[in-house]
């Protein structure tokens, strides 16, 4: 019994110094086996949803749909948009790609240009500014037309001055003669020894003080007729 157990423990020592590695081999083992479980867990960061790919930078990750960070000053593109433009602390947002800046003023919403003169921006769907001497065209209008310190207003487009008189309402001309001005619908104004033609008339005839009057435009006298 003896004899068969010494028999089993020598068998059992060489076999063990017939297969084991050198010590300097057995050392290199060990180092591939740590770096191969730190390689298998990158960043212990996955991809989620339906996202394939992750990108991370600065412990930021692209998240949902989007398949692309893009990061710059700590901001980063979020939802449907993959680009990110950003200049002087500002970031152009929600659908738009593109931020246009002027003196610390942001184009916003859905219009894409900014212009901006002395301090006064163009908003809205009014893509020009038009100033002059600190009076601004708005609204619909791109136009603005001063004289004499008075401004075209409205749906005018012309302002037409004369001796400190402006026309005005629908009416583009403005004739005066001696301190009277034509108004309302009328265009036209004459005025003939201090009578002025007024109404729906345009025409003023006079004759030896007499004016024709209403809808006529002629005044016939024949003496004085009993």
């Amino acid at each position: 019994m003896k004899r068969h157990l010494l028999l089993s423990l020598t068998l059992t020592a060489l076999a063990a110094n017939a297969f084991a590695l050198p010590a300097a081999e057995q050392h290199l083992t060990a180092e591939s086996r740590s770096s191969a479980a730190t390689v298998s867990q990158p960043l212990n960061t996955l991809a989620e949803g339906g996202s394939d790919r992750l990108i991370e930078r600065n412990n930021r990750v692209a998240e949902g749909g989007s398949d692309r960070l893009i990061e710059r000053n700590n901001r980063v593109a979020e939802g449907g948009s993959d680009r990110l433009i950003e200049r002087n602390n500002r970031v152009a947002e929600g659908g738009s790609d593109r931020l246009i800046e002027r003196n610390n003023r942001v184009a916003e919403g859905g219009s894409d240009r900014l212009i901006e003169r002395n301090n006064r921006v163009a908003e809205g769907g009014s893509d020009r500014l038009i100033e002059r001497n600190n009076r601004v065209a708005e609204g619909g209008s791109d136009r603005l037309i001063e004289r004499n310190n008075r401004v075209a207003e409205g749906g005018s487009d012309r302002l037409i001055e004369r001796n400190n008189r402006v026309a005005e309402g629908g009416s583009d001309r403005l004739i005066e003669r001696n301190n009277r001005v034509a108004e309302g619908g009328s265009d036209r104004l004459i005025e003939r020894n201090n009578r002025v033609a007024e109404g729906g008339s345009d025409r003023l005839i006079e004759r030896n003080n007499r004016v024709a009057e209403g809808g006529s435009d002629r005044l016939v006298e024949l003496g004085r007729m009993g």
